[in-house]
């Protein structure tokens, strides 16, 4: 008889904990989000875009962007997002911002804060080389003056996370050049224009 009513209490007891599970179960699998949002009938980039802006606002980020982010682009159809962090963390966190499974998760290895930051660098160092042939043309050497003649555009490819420097054809030396006076940051790829 002893034995029964061990039983039972053990049943009852476990039958109240599964009780209390089931009741609780939905506040324990917790959104990974650090912000709760309704993201309405937003497409799965407007929600990103407009979560990492929440993220800013609210100061759990100082930049634009979170450091693990590295873009985002469409290939097929298909919602690409790059990342820097290979863990299943944030891919889950990717997930459930964008309300997507379907997405296709790349990894990069830089930041898109990273290679916006470098962008503006290149930007300021180049504008250095044209202030200063602005007010001493003679000031420059022989190679930054070819760097301001020749010129060079640049842009941001978050598909292939790096940031893009096309320059004249002619410019064989360009790039070395780049590399030397410019920026010598790893994630930049030279692309060579041909006058039309």
């Amino acid at each position: 008889m002893h034995k029964t009513r061990k039983n039972k209490i053990t049943s009852i007891v476990l039958l109240l904990s599964l009780a209390v599970l089931l009741v609780f179960a939905p506040s324990c699998a917790s959104s990974m989000m650090e912000v709760e949002m309704d993201f309405g009938d937003m497409t799965s980039s407007e929600r990103l875009a407009a979560y990492f802006a929440e993220l800013k606002k609210n100061g759990s980020i100082t930049e634009e962007y979170p450091d693990y982010y590295g873009g985002l682009y469409y290939e097929d159809n298909t919602l690409c997002v790059v990342v820097t962090d290979r863990s299943r963390k944030t891919e889950k966190l990717i997930r459930e911002i964008t309300g997507s499974e379907t997405l296709k998760i790349v990894y990069g290895t830089a930041s898109l804060n990273e290679l916006e930051s470098e962008i503006m660098l290149i930007s300021e160092k180049f504008q250095d080389i044209v202030d200063s042939y602005q007010s001493d043309p003679e000031s420059l050497s022989p190679d930054l003056l070819y760097l301001y003649e020749n010129g060079f555009s640049c842009g941001l490819s978050e598909k292939d996370n790096m940031i893009i420097v096309s320059f004249p054809a002619l410019a064989e030396d360009y790039p070395n050049l780049f590399k030397e006076y410019i920026s010598s940051y790893d994630n930049i790829v030279f692309s060579a224009c041909y006058p039309e």
